[in-house]
């Protein structure tokens, strides 16, 4: 209410100095007259541009304050909207960095792959040559596998019969 009567009071003043305006200008207007020597006589000035002036400069407080308070809305509710372009920016930056992340997994993924055929084609070729080579020296020396073992050791799967290990036949 307080500021309705500040805005009232302003609005009176306004229209105030407008009316006093224009008898500044009238008695500004009769002093050049009588200066220059022309008669004293009053001219026919309408007051209806005082008038006009007084209204609008009476309007003018109100006018304004209608203007500041959308003008407040929008500087408060743009930090909100501000705070949510942000956030929205800050979600897609984040997608971006993770869709980054997972293309150079990727990316790594298929190098490690790519080095795992050039190193596992030669070791192949080198294992199917040497089992070649091998396939002779297999048959001079033959193994027995035991599978009857019992007690802790069977855990370990079938073993080679140790009297056989060297190639030294009938060794017990």
């Amino acid at each position: 209410m307080t500021a309705f009567v500040a805005l009232l009071v302003l609005a009176g003043v306004e229209a105030s100095l407008a009316v006093l305006r224009e008898n500044i200008v009238e008695s500004n207007a009769a002093l050049e007259r009588s200066l220059y020597g022309e008669s004293a006589t009053e001219a026919v000035v309408s007051s209806l541009p005082m008038f006009g002036q007084a209204a609008l400069g009476f309007m003018l407080p109100f006018i304004l304050a209608m203007v500041a308070i959308p003008l407040e809305s929008l500087i408060q509710s743009t930090r909100y909207v501000g705070t949510a372009i942000v956030a929205s920016l800050l979600f897609v930056l984040s997608n971006a960095v993770r869709m980054l992340r997972l293309s150079i997994d990727g990316v790594g993924a298929m190098i490690h792959a790519l080095l795992d055929v050039f190193i596992a084609v030669p070791l192949l070729v080198g294992r199917a040559l040497g089992s070649s080579k091998s396939a002779g020296r297999r048959s001079e020396a033959p193994t027995r596998v035991l599978s009857d073992r019992s007690g802790p050791r069977a855990a370990l799967g079938p073993t080679l019969d140790p009297s056989l290990a060297g190639g030294k036949r009938g060794a017990r």
